[in-house]
C-alpha cells in the first residue's frame, strides 16, 4: 500500500521538470494552503496537533519551559552535627592543638623508645636519631609547659596486647592532652605520633610497669645512643608528667585519645600487610 501510494516512476526526470517548468514553487504553495481549503470546504482544520488527540490513547502533558525548584527546609541548628559542619567547609569551627612541630620531629627521626628506673622514678626516653634536633623538640616543650607538665598538655600512652602481634610487641603515642568537655561542639585536629616496638621479650617492659604505681610520676626524656652503644638520657631536659596512660587495645573506646593509636596501627597494618 506504501509503494503503490506514495512512489512514482521516473522522479528524477518528473523532479527537473518541475523545476525547468518552475512548478516547484506552485506545488509548495498549494501544499501550504491546503490546510486552509480543508477549514473552509469541511469546517475541521488539520494543522494543529490538538485536531487530533481524539485518535490519540494516551495523553502526555507538555514539560514546563521553567525547572521545578523543590525547596529543603533548612536544618535546625540544634541538631547540626560537627561532621556536617565539616562536610560543608566551615573550618572556623576546627581547632588545631598540637604539641608537634612537624619538620622538627621529620629531622629529629624518632627510632625508639627507652624504658628504665632511675632513683625509683621510672623514665620514658624518645630515642632520637638526630640529638640536637632532639634537643630541640624537649627545649621547646620546656618553654610551652615548663619542666614539671602539671596539667598534662604531652599526652603520653603505652598501649599493649596489640591485635594480631605477640605479647611483647606494644606502641608508643604521642600527641597533645586534653580533659573531657574541652572541645565540646567542636571538631579537633590533633597531630600525633606512634612509635611500633617489637622486642623478642617483653623484660623491660614489665619491668617498668611493674615499677610504675598507678598514677603516679615519671620522667620523660630526650635519649641519644652514643658511638659505644651506650644510651645518652639529656636530664637536663627532664620533664616531670603525671599521667601516664597504660591501655589495652582492646579497652580502648571511640571517644577514648587513645582511638588515634589504635587507627594508626590499623592503617601501619593496611600499609605494610598483616603482623608476623
Amino acid at each position: 500500500m506504501l509503494v503503490a501510494t506514495s512512489l512514482a516512476d521516473r522522479q528524477k526526470i518528473s523532479l527537473e521538470k518541475l523545476f525547468r517548468e518552475e512548478s516547484l514553487l506552485e506545488r509548495v504553495s498549494a501544499a501550504v494552503a491546503s490546510s486552509n481549503s480543508r477549514i473552509r470546504a469541511m469546517n475541521s482544520p488539520a494543522s494543529r496537533l490538538t485536531d487530533w488527540n481524539e485518535l490519540s490513547l494516551e495523553r502526555f502533558p507538555p514539560k514546563a519551559d521553567r525547572p521545578v525548584i523543590v525547596r529543603v527546609p533548612e536544618a535546625d541548628p540544634e541538631e547540626e552535627t560537627i561532621s556536617e559542619r565539616y562536610a560543608t567547609g566551615d573550618h572556623r569551627s576546627v581547632e588545631v592543638r598540637s604539641i608537634l612541630d612537624i619538620p622538627q620531629w621529620e629531622q629529629a627521626r624518632w627510632i625508639g623508645v627507652m624504658l628504665g628506673l632511675q632513683h625509683d622514678l621510672p623514665i620514658v626516653g624518645l630515642h632520637f636519631e638526630d640529638r640536637e634536633a632532639g634537643r630541640q623538640i624537649f627545649e621547646r616543650w620546656r618553654e610551652r609547659f615548663g619542666a614539671r607538665d602539671a596539667k598534662g598538655a604531652i599526652h603520653i600512652a603505652i598501649l599493649r596486647e596489640l591485635p594480631g602481634r605477640p605479647p611483647s610487641h606494644y606502641a608508643v603515642l604521642l600527641m597533645a592532652g586534653t580533659e573531657p568537655g574541652d572541645f565540646a561542639g567542636t571538631l579537633v585536629s590533633m597531630p600525633s605520633r606512634l612509635k611500633l616496638l617489637e622486642p623478642a621479650a617483653d623484660t623491660n617492659l614489665r619491668f617498668f610497669l611493674d615499677n610504675y604505681p598507678a598514677g603516679g610520676s615519671f620522667i620523660l626524656v630526650p635519649t641519644y645512643v652514643k658511638e659505644n652503644g651506650e644510651p645518652d638520657l639529656m636530664m637536663d631536659l627532664a620533664i616531670l608528667k603525671h599521667d601516664l596512660s597504660i591501655r589495652r587495645v582492646a579497652d580502648i573506646g571511640k571517644s577514648d585519645l587513645e582511638i588515634i593509636g589504635v587507627q594508626l596501627l590499623e592503617q601501619m597494618e593496611a600499609r605494610d600487610g598483616s603482623p608476623p
